[in-house]
């Protein structure tokens, strides 16, 4: 007993004696007895602290961030974690420091304690648990001082509570870290607010492993970042928590309901929760109850206090970059929403990110959570006026025209369109760069388009048009030109409606919708004969030169040309009259008419020199050679269409450079190296869907059938061919028609089917004749002649050999691809 006497603990009353402390009049509670009290009476470690806080809060002498409460046990670990198996991984195998962070509701908490209980449980850090809550983003409640953390901790590892008081925060650290040493410990300091607040807190040993939670990330210290679920895992908490039957049975809407949480894991929690007591209600009803109301609602109060931690700067811009139309962003765009300095700007989002209230998953790109947002969107609706937000809008529009001006004019010095002039500082000191720049914003671009900003989308439509083109970015271009055709129409400004029609149809023609862009094509010519817009009519007359040619009218083609010709040489468009000489090159190829061809090609690539006009170079390169696989020049072909294809990569010439790796295809094929070719076609392929190029498409469906059939592999040539020709007849292509129609007539005649053979060879004649392109005329002449030879017909046979050799020799050619007139005449000396 008198042991605890000495200790400050009274003995009994019934044997007569009392404490002066607890004497009338004594107004002063010591803290340090209670808790020497309490224990006494068989209250545990934790039970003991929790009484020092009370007694304080009694008392009045500590403050709120100096009442902390720490344990000295793990709480429970949740049975509905789900997933995160990487991070557990990084987790579980670490030492030292770990720092988890993520957005509010990513589930830092429940990660750091599964983390704890699975180490637990495979007996490791079991000499010394800590447990505190720093209460860095608790709504309502002061952040923890570091200092009081430090006297809990130091209490729980037996200092006496007056030498602890006697230490400062250095005094604490330093006592601490000496106590620690060597102690295989678990620290779990969760919610923790910033660097300051952690740093006297960390241990210097490896031996034991603090895991720290929070929202903000700590630079220098490992950090394990921490998102929304996977929907994989969305679908496992909720069949844990719900049960799997109740998921599986309604599948469509147990995802509906993760994608309305965000799959972040607090609100799927909460509605989970929800879920678990209306046990009578279907899926199907949550997700009506989920849509009824704002998404961010369950969540909102945690992103209020993390926004709330932040200068008005950054809470600013955090608002009004819910108005960014787009999924990312950066730093120059949120200067110019929020009218500050780009340097401020990023210092914002740097804070924003730090906070997790923006994700930066790639360097100098930011984006929302689907839930945060529109928690913003809120914000900026209750705090910005609408006038704030129309300004902030008007402002990303004239940065993004700006610099999207800049961006082509570096990249496209010779383009003679309408772009407009804007007195605009040079953004960009390379083209690779600017033209990346487009690339990367050109979602950003036009996700403004709904915004109806006055002039954006006829000013943007101007000065992409080019680029869009050259990129074979078509769908974009024909949405963006029809939306600035609609505009002009409105306004009734003429210039712009003849501008936007020429846009829209030439983008409109590389989807395959020719006769739609013949109509267009005629629409912007009136108008421009109407206004006396010179040099928007020769755009109008190439484009429809462009289209004829597309579909194989040569002589419409080279008339349309003609006419585009003179009045761009009239109105000094020399970058539109290099590209009317390749189409008109190019015409005289497809009729045969080699050498005006090669004339028009080679003085073609000696404007395009002089130019510096690297687009039509690639054109000329590929139309030479194209020319010389016609005659039958493989190797030199390969060599030409190599060179397109290394000047188109240089230039970002996306379109060109499919044209060129499908003529290097094409010359592989023809020299017998079939790997190579495949590479080619398919990598050509791949682009032609990337960019929705159905022509483009259905031309290398139909080469890759010609290679499968030269392997032997007749039900893939057959499936190829088949596709290229159903493209080409919804496109009105007839030129790939004939090339699906000849290649599906070889395949017949290799798998038996004769009489399939003759008639497909005969439809593909007719084409060719239509067309006037003797060279494919003689290669469905000669499969004519063999199909009927295996039929054994051999007048007939006779007569199509003849008659194709006598197409060869006035073209003066040898060879028509895979026809050459030596095998012609082997073909004709034996027939009997």
């Amino acid at each position: 007993m008198r042991a605890r006497v000495a200790r400050g603990i009274p003995e009994s009353p019934g044997l007569g004696t009392v404490h002066g402390y607890f004497k009338p009049g004594h107004r002063r509670l010591d803290a340090e007895l209670v808790v020497d009290i309490v224990r006494a009476l068989g209250v545990d470690q934790t039970g003991a602290i929790e009484w020092r806080h009370a007694c304080a809060v009694i008392a009045g002498r500590m403050s709120a961030a100096s009442i902390v409460e720490v344990t000295t046990r793990l709480p429970p670990d949740s049975p509905d974690f789900v997933g995160r198996d990487t991070e557990l991984g990084r987790l579980t195998t670490a030492a030292g420091c770990r720092v988890i962070t993520g957005m509010p509701g990513a589930g830092k908490t429940q990660l750091a304690l599964r983390a704890g209980h699975v180490l637990l449980r495979q007996e490791r850090y079991t000499a010394l648990h800590l447990v505190v809550d720093l209460r860095g983003y608790t709504t309502g409640a002061q952040p923890a001082d570091p200092a009081a953390v430090l006297d809990a901790f130091l209490r729980v590892l037996g200092v006496p509570g007056e030498q602890v008081q006697r230490l400062d925060l250095a005094g604490r650290t330093k006592a601490f870290r000496r106590l620690i040493a060597g102690t295989e410990a678990l620290l779990l300091l969760d919610n923790a607010l910033d660097e300051e607040q952690i740093a006297p807190l960390l241990p210097e040993n490896e031996s034991s492993l603090t895991l720290i939670t929070s929202r903000r990330r700590f630079r220098g210290l490992p950090t394990v970042p921490l998102h929304a679920f996977t929907r994989a895992e969305a679908m496992q908490h909720l069949e844990r928590v719900l049960g799997t039957s109740r998921v599986r049975a309604e599948p469509a809407a147990a995802t509906d309901i993760a994608e309305l949480c965000g799959r972040l894991p607090l609100d799927l929690a909460l509605t989970a929760a929800h879920l678990r007591r209306k046990a009578t209600w279907s899926l199907a009803d949550h997700v009506a109850r989920l849509r009824s109301f704002e998404r961010d609602e369950g969540v909102r109060t945690a992103f209020t206090a993390s926004k709330d931690n932040l200068p008005a700067v950054p809470q600013r811009v955090f608002r009004l970059l819910a108005l960014h139309p787009g999924a990312d962003f950066t730093a120059a765009d949120a200067a110019a929403l929020g009218d500050v300095d780009v340097d401020v700007a990023a210092d914002a989002l740097d804070e924003l990110s730090l906070e997790h209230l923006l994700e930066c998953r790639t360097p100098g790109r930011y984006r929302f959570h689907d839930l945060l947002r529109i928690y913003a969107a809120r914000l900026t609706r209750d705090e910005d006026s609408e006038t704030e937000r129309r300004e902030s809008l008007a402002r990303l529009a004239g940065h993004y025209l700006q610099v999207a001006h800049s961006a082509t004019a570096l990249s496209y010095p010779h383009e003679d369109t309408s772009r407009p002039r804007l007195p605009v500082p040079p953004a960009f000191d390379d083209p690779t760069k600017a033209r990346t720049w487009l690339n990367t914003e050109l979602p950003n671009l036009l996700a403004l388009l709904p915004h109806d900003i006055p002039g954006y989308a006829q000013a943007l439509s101007a000065t992409l048009n080019h680029h869009l083109h050259t990129q074979s970015r078509n769908t974009e271009a024909a949405n963006l030109h029809s939306r600035a055709l609609e505009l002009a129409v409105a306004a009734g400004d003429l210039q712009g409606e003849i501008h936007a029609l020429n846009a829209y149809a030439t983008a409109v023609g590389q989807l395959g919708r020719y006769d739609e862009a013949l109509s267009l094509f005629v629409r912007a010519i009136d108008g421009a004969r109407t206004g006396n817009h010179h040099s928007a009519e020769a755009s109008g007359w190439y484009g429809v030169g462009e289209i004829h040619r597309a579909q194989s009218a040569y002589a419409k083609a080279e008339a349309g040309y003609v006419r585009a010709l003179t009045l761009a040489r009239d109105t000094g468009r020399r970058s539109l009259e290099l590209s009317i000489l390749i189409g008109l090159a190019d015409s005289h190829l497809m009729q045969g008419h080699h050498d005006k061809a090669e004339t028009g090609f080679t003085d073609a690539l000696k404007h395009a020199a002089d130019l510096g006009h690297s687009a039509a170079t690639v054109e000329a390169w590929y139309g030479l050679g194209l020319l010389s696989q016609l005659r039958g020049e493989f190797e030199t072909a390969r060599e030409r269409y190599r060179q397109a294809v290394d000047i188109a990569g240089e230039a970002g010439h996306t379109a060109g450079r499919l044209k060129g790796l499908r003529g290097l295809g094409h010359s592989h094929l023809m020299l017998g190296h079939h790997d190579q070719a495949a590479e080619h076609y398919e990598h050509a392929l791949s682009l032609a869907r990337a960019t929705d190029n159905q022509a483009a498409e259905a031309s290398l469906l139909s080469h890759l059938g010609g290679l499968q059939r030269r392997q032997a592999h007749y039900r893939k040539a057959e499936i190829s061919y088949q596709q290229a020709r159903t493209i080409a007849q919804a496109v009105g292509d007839r030129n790939i028609h004939f090339e699906a129609l000849y290649g599906l007539g070889r395949t017949a005649h290799s798998t038996g089917d004769l009489h399939q053979a003759v008639l497909h060879h005969r439809t593909a004649l007719d084409i060719a004749h239509e067309l006037h392109q003797p060279t494919d005329e003689v290669r469905a002449l000669d499969g004519l002649a063999h199909a009927h030879h295996a039929l054994d017909h051999p007048d007939l046979a006779r007569q199509h050999w003849t008659q194709a050799l006598q197409y060869l020799d006035r073209l003066g050619c040898t060879a028509a691809e895979e026809v050459t007139a030596s095998a012609i005449r082997d073909n004709l000396r034996h027939l009997r």
